[in-house]
Parts: structure tokens; C-alpha cells; sequence
């Protein structure tokens, strides 16, 4: 019996008839060994609607979920986002913070977790956007001012150096920005 490496191509088929025949043996890959990890189903029945471009981190020993596209409306797609916030500790049991903040409905937004506070940045909801939003609590939202930046959607969002950073997005520049906190 052959020993042979199945991949993507023209033999591939040829490759997997003789392994079900017994004719060839399919090689692993050297170092190849069983995954130490796993997927656990926690819930099919969370209380938000399915969505997608939403924004998702941890804050405060939570699992937050803010805003995104309410695929259920199917009539209204891309129309109908949303602008709620939820949070769990668990997966499995989740609370509605509040089903309607003041920043306008969005999807792919960028969310961080920056100063001890939540931040909601850009987003889409029929154009692109260019606020910026922050909480402590995912109750009360408080906007930052006089955004400099073009609007935008889907930029590149993270922390460092005490400072929170966005870099480009969908606005299709090559620029970047931080936001300091002012003493």
C-alpha cells in the first residue's frame, strides 16, 4: 500500500477513491496531533434577535453584545439595525441593558473596552458614520464631541499605550487616529 498527501488539485479525487479502496494510505502532516479544544453549544435560545455586524467584547467579568443588523427582518435588509446593548456572564443567560440607546442604530461599528468605560466608534446604517460614544454602565452613553475623522465603518480598533487607536476602515484612507484622555 502507497503513502500519499491529499491535497487540492487535480489528483485529489483520484487520491481519496484509492484511500477508500484500501490502495493508498492519506498521510498526516508531521506534528499533527489531536486538538486540545473543543466547541460547547451554550444556548440556541439567547433573547436578542440573531444579527450580524455587531459589536462584541468583555467588560466588568461580561460578555457584551452592542448593536448589529437584526437579520430577522428580512423585508428590511440592511435596513433595519439595531442599537441595543446585552451582556451575560455566562453565555446562557443574558440581560437586555437597554433596547434603544441614544447613538443612532449601526452595524459593523467597532466596540473597545478603554478608560474603565465601554466605546462605541463609527459603523454603518445607510452611510457611513463617524461618532463616537462611551459608558460605564451600557446604560447611559455620553458622545465625545467633534469628531476629526472622515466617516467610515469597519476600522481597525484597539488599545495601547493608554490610549485607544483607529486605523483606517472602510473610508479607504490610510489613516490613523488616537484618542487621549485629557487631564
Amino acid at each position: 500500500m502507497g503513502l500519499i498527501g491529499i491535497r487540492n488539485g487535480p489528483l485529489s479525487a483520484f487520491a481519496l477513491i484509492c484511500c477508500l479502496h484500501g490502495l493508498l494510505t492519506p498521510q498526516v502532516a508531521a506534528g499533527a496531533e489531536e486538538s486540545a479544544y473543543r466547541w460547547v453549544n451554550v444556548t440556541m435560545t439567547a433573547p436578542f434577535p440573531a444579527r450580524d455586524g455587531a459589536g462584541a467584547l468583555v467588560y466588568n467579568d461580561r460578555m457584551w453584545l452592542i448593536g448589529g443588523w437584526d437579520s430577522q427582518n428580512k423585508v428590511y435588509f440592511p435596513l433595519d439595525c439595531v442599537n441595543d446593548v446585552w451582556s451575560s456572564e455566562d453565555g446562557a443567560h443574558w440581560e437586555c441593558h437597554t433596547a434603544c440607546v441614544p447613538w443612532h442604530p449601526r452595524q459593523y461599528h467597532d466596540v473597545a473596552v478603554f478608560d474603565n468605560k465601554l466605546w462605541v466608534l463609527e459603523g454603518w446604517n445607510q452611510e457611513n458614520r463617524k461618532d463616537v460614544w462611551y459608558s460605564s454602565d451600557g446604560v447611559h452613553w455620553r458622545e465625545v464631541p467633534d469628531t476629526p475623522w472622515r466617516p467610515r465603518h469597519a476600522a481597525s480598533i484597539f488599545v495601547y499605550r493608554n490610549n485607544l487607536w483607529m486605523v483606517a476602515g472602510n473610508n479607504m484612507q490610510p489613516d490613523v487616529w488616537k484618542l487621549e484622555r485629557i487631564e
